[in-house]
């Protein structure tokens, strides 16, 4: 369960959807001019190329955590180490930035996002 994952299933769900009622119409004849057609084809090509890049570039996104307290934001310091990797903190190996922590929590969720962008480079 990845955060951008989450995110394609959610255009994915709605390209369907149009596909689905594209298909629909055509079983029960009803004509489809050629410009929805070929729009159609260009939203699921768009979907693949929007969704895929905006999932790897979660894998280089890090963030200062905050948390709410009393009405206003403070920030949250993640660790007292300057260097994290998956074993200690569910950061990627080689990442030493202070304060800051990824934003794919876990090597599960890394492997989801590069696994999904693999899938969706031939289909494109």
């Amino acid at each position: 369960m990845s955060p951008p994952i989450w995110v394609f299933c959610i255009f994915n769900s709605l390209i369907h959807t149009l596909m689905y009622f594209y298909y629909t119409l055509s079983t029960v004849r009803v004509p489809v001019p050629n410009a929805l057609k070929r729009s159609l084809t260009s939203l699921q090509i768009t979907q693949f190329v929007v969704g895929g890049s905006l999932a790897a570039l979660h894998l280089f996104v890090y963030f200062t955590p905050t948390t709410y307290l009393s009405g206003s934001l403070t920030e949250v310091v993640p660790s007292s180490s300057a260097s994290a990797s998956f074993s200690d903190h569910g950061m990627p190996v080689d990442v030493k930035v202070p304060g800051m922590v990824h934003c794919l929590s876990n090597p599960g969720e890394v492997w989801a996002v590069v696994a999904n962008v693999i899938y969706l480079t031939p289909l494109t």
